[in-house]
């Protein structure tokens, strides 16, 4: 059981959440947030040259019509990582689910320790990914309702042997179903999903069924 199972929202301020505080949209290079409990209370939009870096970090996402939602551009990085002592997570407070991290031909990477997991969940699509760079080392994926929507561009950015592409993932919708509206009760509906792709790498080629690198699936409605 998470922290998230037993809070409300107005809860989180009283366990050391405090609002994020960005300004967007972002362009230029942002101080790396470490090991930080944040409020997501606004959208936050990444452009040309602006870079975020989240390392160790929990972002609690609060009720909003429409939902907030984080944004990536041309040009734009947004990197969530783990530190030395904890993983970074998003998910909601509540009973709703957010739109997710939207990739607009930037650059999303992932790259945590394999105890520490970067975690997304609570999603309607963790990551839409159209054209642009998305690199996945050691992650969880749960409760959303697609995790990797991936469209209109090549995925595999190097080459087959390097730690470039999806890996050490874990896909899943714990306890079969969705918990939060507006898919409450349904099975996650895709863990990745790809449309006009014409390169990805899933899994890494270079060592044999290496733990740190196989990627798990399980609990969706479709493969």
């Amino acid at each position: 059981m998470t922290i998230g199972t037993l809070l409300v929202c107005a809860d989180y301020d009283d366990f050391g959440f405090t609002p994020i505080s960005i300004t967007s949209p972002i362009s230029s290079a942002l101080p790396t947030l470490i090991n930080g409990k944040f409020i997501l209370d606004q959208n936050i939009e990444i452009n040309n040259n602006g870079v975020l870096i989240l390392n160790g970090c929990e972002i609690v996402v609060v009720p909003n019509t429409p939902p907030f939602e984080i944004i990536v551009n041309t040009g734009g990085i947004l990197s969530m990582n783990s530190s030395l002592t904890n993983p970074s997570r998003i998910f909601t407070c509540g009973n709703f689910m957010w739109p997710g991290i939207t990739n607009n031909g930037g650059i999303v990477i992932i790259d945590a320790a394999f105890a520490r997991p970067t975690e997304i969940k609570d999603a309607i699509t963790a990551i839409e990914s159209i054209g642009g760079t998305l690199k996945i080392k050691s992650a969880v994926f749960d409760q959303n309702h697609i995790a990797l929507d991936l469209k209109n561009g090549a995925f595999l950015h190097s080459g087959p042997q390097t730690g470039d592409g999806l890996m050490g993932i874990d896909f899943k919708c714990a306890g079969g179903v969705i918990n939060k509206s507006p898919h409450s009760s349904e099975p996650s509906l895709a863990h990745i999903q790809l449309t006009n792709v014409s390169d990805i790498q899933i899994g890494f080629i270079g060592v044999a069924n290496h733990a740190s690198y196989t990627n798990n699936f399980s609990m969706p409605y479709t493969a």
